[in-house]
């Protein structure tokens, strides 16, 4: 069974991320849309750093559930470890990456399959350590 809390952490990781970017363009180095100005961008940014928060934490969802964690004790602290990384990789993944250009039914669907991949290689390499310590 899944735990929510790895879950959750999928999200809010992906969430914070975000939005510590996103905060980061707008106060310091003062990149900002001109015409929602900077407070314009930061309140868009966290509907859409919400909206793959979301969809991070339905890949997780569906990353873990197939990939079962290998132990019983310990599994949740290693799921939610692994649900920290990934969410907080993802989105420098994607500022690393130049725009996508698509449309956004595109981008949620790529979100999903970026999202759900680098949780799953991230569940296989805690499951793989798992098994070799015990």
């Amino acid at each position: 069974m899944v735990k929510i809390q790895g879950v959750l952490a999928a999200g809010l990781a992906v969430y914070g991320t975000c939005m510590a970017w996103s905060l980061f363009q707008a106060l310091v180095l003062e990149h900002c849309d001109p015409k929602f100005g900077c407070s314009g961008m930061v309140q868009l940014a966290a509907i859409y750093c919400g909206y793959a928060g979301v969809i991070s934490a339905m890949a997780f969802l569906f990353a873990s559930t197939l990939i079962k964690p290998a132990g019983s004790s310990g599994a949740t602290a290693k799921h939610v470890g692994s649900a920290v990384v990934g969410g907080v990789t993802l989105p420098l993944l994607v500022i690393t990456t130049p725009n996508w250009s698509a449309e956004m039914e595109v981008m949620v669907a790529g979100w999903f399959i970026l999202s759900a991949a680098v949780f799953a290689v991230l569940l296989s390499l805690v499951k793989m350590l798992w098994k070799e310590s015990t």
